[in-house]
């Protein structure tokens, strides 16, 4: 059991999508190690964090500017056959690899090491869903509870009891999650600098200018 990076791009070795990747591969363990659960459900879970683009996202429902999304379960599908979902049979997270560059692109030559860093919180904000849904599920995948007798309606109900749960406990449940996956973030990179070679790579196939405007 664990969890994994998984690059789907399909991008050359030289490419900023393939720096990004391997700048994941170096920050995905130190953030298991900042982090007690997410570590202890790499240990009893196959989780894979996928690095995907806007066809992913589409299929999954997610809106086109999103860095990253848990994908559950596809909208409703309509074809000769009738109605149907795409439900996920395996924990999966996606960042999305056509929505990160143009958002670092935006940033000045020397603030884009800040910039990777603050997109890399992605990882644990979405593992953290992970994480709330297998509490809440008792470590079922999205396709075990679809297929628990409720369909879309059982998915819908989980989302339903992990936002009453974070409510009950006084929280929403998006800043909870940000807020911890900042902090995790933090602790991963204090002491951990970002692989230099691969941040220049990302600076110069992304064709990132020298004072460029600050992303807002």
């Amino acid at each position: 059991m664990t969890i994994r990076i998984e690059d789907r791009t399909g991008s050359p070795p030289d490419s900023a999508n393939a720096a990004l990747a391997r700048i994941c591969e170096d920050f995905l363990p130190k953030a298991l190690a900042a982090s007690p659960r997410l570590a202890d459900m790499a240990k009893g879970t196959d989780v894979h964090v996928v690095l995907s683009g806007d066809e992913e996202a589409g299929h999954w429902g997610v809106d086109g500017d999103a860095v990253g999304y848990f994908a559950v379960m596809s909208p409703r599908r309509i074809d000769e056959d009738g109605q149907w979902f795409d439900v996920n049979e395996r924990f999966e997270v996606h960042l999305n690899m056509e929505v990160a560059l143009p958002l670092l692109a935006e940033h000045g030559r020397d603030g884009v090491e800040q910039e990777i860093e603050a997109w890399l919180v992605t990882i644990p904000h979405e593992l953290l869903h992970v994480a709330d849904w297998i509490d809440t599920t008792g470590g079922l995948t999205p396709v075990e509870v679809f297929d628990s007798g409720k369909g879309d309606l059982a998915i819908g109900d989980v989302f339903g009891r992990m936002e009453a749960a974070a409510r009950a406990a006084g929280e929403d449940i998006e800043d909870r999650i940000e807020e911890t996956a900042r902090e995790i973030a933090y602790a991963a990179l204090l002491r951990n600098p970002l692989p230099r070679e691969d941040v220049e790579i990302v600076v110069r196939k992304a064709e990132i200018p020298a004072g460029a405007r600050a992303f807002s």
